[in-house]
């Protein structure tokens, strides 16, 4: 079952972390006073990670992603 953007958003909030990191190959992070933890869960795709920023990504950010 794939995560959603909101799920680890809220897990970022109730956690009270300042940034949320996600790239392909390592699993989500989160930034907590300064320091970078590891969610405990799987590594991300690509493919996760692409189809979860463009689910919140307006047309004009994703034509702007695919230019540069």
């Amino acid at each position: 079952m794939a995560v959603e953007i909101d799920q680890l958003l809220s897990f970022a909030v109730k956690n009270n972390a300042s940034d949320l990191h996600i790239s392909a190959d390592l699993p989500p992070m989160i930034r907590v006073d300064g320091d970078i933890k590891r969610i405990n869960m799987p590594e991300m795709s690509h493919k996760e990670v692409h189809s979860m920023i463009y689910d919140i990504m307006n047309d004009k950010q994703r034509k702007s992603y695919e230019e540069f």
